[in-house]
C-alpha cells in the first residue's frame, strides 16, 4: 500500500480528547509526511497536523507496513491499525547492526514484539548484567551484519563489543516460547529506588503520555523512597476541568494549584494501576508550565529526553516532593 501526501485513512491520535473518539473508531484524518522531516508521518485533525508518535513507516510488499522506530509501538495503536486493515509490523536493529536484526512480517508476527531473529543473525540474552531473578537481560547481537567497530575509536569499540564479536546493544529484552523478541527497557535508563527495586522509566512515561490531559512526562526516583513524575499537561483540557471547579484558568496558577495537581496524580495512578507494581507508580507529580523541547535543551536532535538537563532545571521542584 503506497503512502501519499493527503492519503485519507483512519488514523490514531493517542493524546488529548480525540483519544476517546478514536476508541469508538469513528474518526477519519489525512496522512502526510512532515514538511520538516521526510520520515515523520503526520495527520490532520480539525485543521491541525499532529505527529503520529514519532513513527517511521517504509513500504513493503503490499501486505502491510514495517515500522522503524525508537521503541515498540503501543499495543492499542498497533491493534487499531490492524483492525482498519493497515497492519504495521515492528522490527528491531541499530546502526551498528546494519541495521535490522529482528522483524515481524505478514506471515509471522506478534503484536508487542519486534519479531523473530533474521537468518544468519544470532541474539543472546545476557542476564549477568541485570538484577537477580529477572526474566530478561541485555540483548547481544551476533552475525555478518554486526559492525567491526567504531572508526578510530578503539575504547568506544571495546566498551560495546564482546570478545567473540557480539554487539552489546544496551537494550533489555526477552524471548517468548515461540522465539519472538520483546524489548523491555534500556540498561542505562534503569535505576534503583531506595528499597532496591528496579524501575524502567521509559515504559511508565509512554503509558502516562497516553492519558488524556498529558502531553509529556518524565519519571524520577533514583535512590529515592518512591517515584515522582514531571508532567507537562494539556492545558486546554485542564482549563475545562478548572472552569468546572471554579479554579483559576491561567497556566501558571493551574500548574501551582494543589487541587488540579491532586486530580492529575489520581488520573495517573488510576491509569497505571494493575499494569505496574505499586512501587513503580509515581506518588507525587510536578506540573510543568514549559514542555521539553529542542529549544530549551531538554530534548536531543532525535527527540530523546535529556534527563540530566531536566533534573537540573527542575531541581528545586523535585526536592520539594521528598
Amino acid at each position: 500500500m503506497a503512502i501519499a501526501i493527503a492519503h485519507q485513512i483512519a488514523a490514531y491520535f493517542a493524546t488529548g480528547e480525540i483519544k476517546e473518539v478514536l476508541r469508538e473508531r469513528e474518526w477519519l484524518g489525512h496522512l502526510q509526511f512532515s514538511p520538516t522531516d521526510p520520515h515523520q508521518i503526520m495527520f490532520c485533525h480539525e485543521g491541525t497536523w499532529h505527529e503520529v508518535d514519532r513513527v517511521w513507516l517504509i513500504r513493503t510488499d503490499g501486505t502491510g507496513l514495517t515500522k522503524v522506530h525508537t521503541r515498540t509501538m503501543n499495543m492499542e495503536i498497533a491493534q487499531f491499525f490492524f483492525e482498519i486493515g493497515i497492519p504495521v509490523f515492528d522490527c528491531y536493529g541499530l546502526t551498528e547492526t546494519s541495521p535490522a536484526s529482528t522483524m515481524n512480517c505478514s506471515s509471522a508476527y506478534r503484536l508487542g514484539s519486534v519479531g523473530k531473529v533474521l537468518k544468519r543473525v544470532e541474539i543472546v540474552i545476557d542476564k549477568s548484567v541485570v538484577e537477580s531473578g529477572a526474566t530478561d537481560g541485555e540483548i547481544i547481537i551476533y552475525g555478518p551484519n554486526v559492525m567491526q567497530g567504531y572508526h578510530n575509536k578503539p575504547e568506544d569499540t571495546k566498551a560495546v563489543m564482546t570478545d567473540d564479536g557480539g554487539f552489546r546493544t544496551g537494550d533489555r529484552g526477552r524471548f517468548d516460547e515461540d522465539g519472538y523478541l520483546y524489548i523491555t527497557g534500556r540498561i542505562k535508563e534503569q535505576y534503583k529506588l531506595e528499597n532496591g527495586k528496579y524501575v524502567f522509566p521509559t515504559s511508565l512515561e509512554e503509558d502516562i503520555k497516553l492519558i488524556p490531559g498529558v502531553l509529556n512526562a518524565m519519571i524520577y526516583g533514583e535512590g529515592k523512597p518512591y517515584n515522582i513524575c514531571l508532567v507537562y499537561p494539556d492545558y486546554n483540557i485542564l482549563k475545562k476541568y478548572a472552569e468546572g471547579k471554579g479554579l483559576p484558568t491561567d497556566i501558571a496558577r493551574m500548574a501551582a494549584n494543589p487541587e488540579i495537581k491532586k486530580y492529575m496524580e489520581d488520573e495517573i495512578a488510576r491509569n497505571l494501576k494493575g499494569k505496574y507494581g505499586g512501587y513503580e507508580i509515581p506518588k507525587k507529580i510536578v506540573l510543568l508550565s514549559e514542555d521539553f523541547s529542542l529549544e530549551n535543551g531538554m530534548l536531543t536532535q532525535t527527540m530523546k529526553l535529556r534527563r540530566k538537563v531536566v533534573i537540573e532545571k527542575f531541581r528545586d521542584d523535585i526536592a520539594k516532593q521528598f
